[in-house]
């Protein structure tokens, strides 16, 4: 489900601080910096990469930080995160929707270990369904990125890394209770061998709320295993399960809906293999199938609206090749994604087995360029039938003004899909669409103090984006008739313990 910050054209300006307070993860640029040592990104660059290597804002929320939040949902978390906003309650059933520097909520990519989340029937990610067990941590890269991950990702991207197998076996449980029926359950169990690893977690929720049909529940697990050999290679198996159910107490205030319940079903299989092939070059290729269910019905719903179901399913093929030479960090990689919507109401069969299919080509370096000057430079070339073909360039820079002080800057563009709904939904659908595009700048400022153990981060961003997709009460369709400009700035600092 995507929501909307306002109407077609609007102008933004927000000031975000956000203070935390960690003893974890961050790997500095110094070696002398011991408090941020340990703290990577995938996210940011598609390999892990220390965090301060890169001239681009990212949060990396630790397991040690997640334990010491005792937060069980993800949103819980994003709260927290400079730049990013959280309209709903999660833990209680609610849809909860996430806007990234001011952009729509369809406009941020959720990714679990790489693998894309979001729904193709109407775009968007319900993040309430996400939850931090089996989590070895949370990735918030803001800012454009469609340039490495594709689509979706105008206001930035959230990866979700599970744990893995440790060399010793090891495990954690937690409980708890509370008010209106309120409990929670979590583990989690690690091992692993010279050769071989599994990880797997698990968590129950429920609640009877405080309203009547109110209550809710959640069921999470995961499993993941591999076997590795050589000097880093390694071929796994992801399989994570999420279902959720919850009562909806009212449509309005005021107006009750006793029967009104919704149903959620989301299965996630990944194959990944990375081979190290040697100290110059790795190749990584992840296949995945993700398929989610949708239930919604109220029999008592007086415009006979009573009944909703949809399986929204995407298989997707990423290969990656990084290779190392000199100051150079370069990706060349290729993408292939088949999104499959089914659709049916009481009104009748709205999509029936729709499928559209993406093709990929990307780019990117990072690039040391002397002691004191660094960039990240990338390209990617999406392709479809239905709305032709987009390209997304991105460059940021870091110059390094003192020991202490990085000043950076950055530019991208990015996009949107039309999703299956509003290209093919019967009535509103319009099916030659065109993306949602947008260009955004960004300069800022890093500060890093080893001996106090601070980070300090500043930045200014703006936004444009255009052609973005509105239902038109002229024609009674969606069309490519919005605009928006978002101009923002970002204050957040890190002190570790």
């Amino acid at each position: 489900m995507c929501q909307r910050m306002s109407a077609s054209t609007r102008r933004l300006l927000s000031i975000v601080l956000i203070g935390l307070c960690t003893a974890v993860p961050a790997v500095a640029a110094a070696d002398d910096d011991p408090v941020f040592e340990g703290e990577v990104t995938v996210t940011a660059t598609g390999e892990e990469t220390e965090v301060d290597a890169v001239p681009v804002p990212v949060t990396v929320v630790s397991r040690e930080e997640i334990d010491d939040s005792q937060a069980e949902s993800v949103a819980a978390l994003l709260r927290r995160v400079p730049g990013v906003t959280v309209m709903g309650t999660e833990g209680t059933g609610q849809v909860v929707s996430t806007f990234t520097r001011g952009t729509n909520s369809n406009h941020t990519l959720f990714l679990y270990d790489g693998v894309r989340l979001n729904s193709p029937l109407f775009g968007g990610f319900d993040a309430t369904t996400l939850t931090t067990a089996g989590a070895a941590r949370i990735e918030v890269a803001r800012g454009p990125y469609s340039a490495l991950w594709g689509a979706e990702a105008l206001g930035g991207a959230v990866n979700v890394v599970p744990i893995r197998g440790a060399t010793d076996a090891t495990g954690t449980l937690f409980a708890e209770g509370g008010e209106d029926g309120f409990q929670r359950y979590e583990g989690d169990v690690r091992w692993g061998s010279d050769r071989f690893d599994v990880a797997a977690s698990g968590l129950y929720r429920e609640g009877e709320g405080a309203l009547d049909n109110s209550d809710f529940q959640l069921t999470q697990g995961m499993i993941d295993g591999g076997y590795r050999w050589g000097q880093g290679s390694r071929i796994g198996i992801l399989y994570q399960d999420v279902d959720s159910e919850a009562g909806i107490p009212f449509s309005s205030p005021g107006s009750l809906t006793p029967l009104r319940r919704s149903e959620s079903d989301q299965q996630l299989l990944a194959i990944p293999v990375r081979w190290v092939i040697s100290d110059l070059w790795r190749l990584e290729v992840t296949a995945s199938r993700v398929e989610r269910r949708f239930h919604f019905e109220d029999p008592d719903d007086p415009s006979g609206f009573t009944l909703n179901d949809s399986e929204a399913d995407t298989d997707q093929i990423r290969i990656a090749s990084h290779h190392t030479f000199g100051a150079h960090a370069a990706t060349f990689g290729a993408e292939w994604r088949e999104d499959d919507v089914t659709n049916v109401t009481s009104f009748g069969s709205n999509l029936d087995g729709q499928t559209t299919e993406i093709s990929s080509l990307f780019a990117q370096d990072v690039w040391q360029v002397n002691d004191r000057l660094r960039a990240v430079a990338g390209l990617r070339w999406d392709d479809t039938d239905e709305w032709g073909s987009e390209t997304s360039p991105r460059l940021h820079l870091g110059w390094t003004a003192t020991a202490d002080l990085e000043l950076t800057a950055g530019w991208g563009h990015a996009f949107r899909q039309p999703s299956v709904g509003e290209m093919y939904y019967p009535f509103s659908g319009t099916p030659d669409l065109e993306p949602e595009v947008a260009d955004s700048w960004e300069v800022g400022a890093v500060w890093r103090a080893p001996t106090t153990g601070s980070r300090v981060r500043v930045s200014y961003f703006d936004t444009g984006i255009t052609d973005l997709i509105q239902y038109d009460f002229v024609t009674f369709t969606n069309q490519n008739i919005g605009e928006a400009e978002i101009q923002g700035a970002e204050f957040s600092w890190e002190q570790g313990l």
